[in-house]
């Protein structure tokens, strides 16, 4: 199992469970089988075997679940069976998702940060959608916390030309660990939405990341509403120079990212004594809605002096 892409966690369970027949019912051995042979029940099997609680995790029957996580006990092998020791902690049976809980204390502190990196780019995504885990979330999330696996997450996020990484990065923001980080991606990420999330966070002062999604009503009276994302933030650790962030951003080759800066200028003007100045050289920016935001802070700045005198 360990060359299994750990994204195709959900899709490889049921592959599992039917190649190594790990249903809950077994068929009772004829009166005449139990004189010629003795067939070890599942619960035999995974005290004798090591490495069967691997497999055992998808096992359908919630006991020997439960069983094969309690037998975990040294580093995991691979990100593929650490991201499904993690998922047991969104089971459906209380008493699994706690072994899962003591599992995860016993034995992710001592796994490879290379393994929990790579599996941290599958589970900082997917777990926004466990609905069945409360508490359980804070082992998980404490697991993360490690310093030298923020580092090498850093390097992938910043590293890794395809994929989400832009939506990683805001998950792992929950934690603080990957601040000093951040400037570096916002500079040399591969993904100019990584850059782009990164200069963001960086003009903002504040990390935020979604949460789900909540109900905005648009009538009450008459039962009209909407769906929306909902977001949560925290101040980031480190403060970098906002006005330097936003002159960087502007120079970024990518049209996101320049946009992002730009925002962060019409917000900030009264920060930059050469706001005036940027955005006139924006007004020849290639992109549309670059130019859009030069366009409007000049003509914010050309009525200021009208709104005086009327005044």
């Amino acid at each position: 199992m360990g060359t299994i892409d750990p994204h195709h966690l959900s899709q490889a369970e049921g592959d599992i469970v039917s190649a190594a027949a790990l249903y809950r019912w077994r068929r009772a051995p004829l009166w005449i089988e139990r004189f010629f042979r003795t067939r070890l029940t599942d619960q035999h099997q995974l005290d004798l075997v090591d490495g069967l609680e691997y497999l055992f995790l998808f096992h359908r029957d919630g006991r020997l679940r439960e069983a094969a996580l309690r037998k975990i006990q040294g580093p995991i092998p691979n990100a593929f069976i650490l991201a499904a020791i993690a998922w047991r902690l969104n089971d459906w049976v209380d008493p699994i998702r706690a072994a899962a809980v003591a599992c995860v204390e016993r034995t992710f502190s001592r796994t490879s940060p290379q393994v929990m990196a790579e599996a941290a780019l599958v589970l900082l995504v997917r777990q926004g959608t466990w609905g069945r885990w409360g508490s359980e979330r804070g082992v998980l999330d404490a697991a993360f916390e490690r310093r030298d696996v923020a580092d090498i997450l850093a390097d992938i996020i910043a590293k890794r030309s395809t994929g989400p990484m832009a939506t990683i990065f805001r998950q792992s923001l929950r934690s603080s660990v990957l601040d000093d980080h951040i400037e570096r991606l916002a500079v040399a990420a591969s993904q100019p939405s990584v850059r782009a999330a990164a200069t963001q966070s960086l003009i903002d002062g504040f990390a935020s990341w979604t949460v789900g999604w909540r109900w905005q009503w648009i009538d009450k009276s008459m039962g009209v509403r909407r769906r929306e994302t909902a977001f949560e933030k925290r101040p980031l650790t480190t403060q970098i120079d906002r006005a330097t962030m936003i002159r960087r951003g502007l120079k970024d080759r990518a049209a996101t990212v320049r946009r992002v800066a730009m925002s962060g200028l019409i917000q900030h003007e009264a920060a930059l004594s050469d706001a005036h100045r940027l955005a006139s050289e924006a007004l020849t920016d290639r992109s549309k809605s670059v130019r859009e935001r030069a366009e409007f802070i000049l003509s914010r700045a050309a009525s200021r002096p009208a709104e005086i005198t009327e005044l």
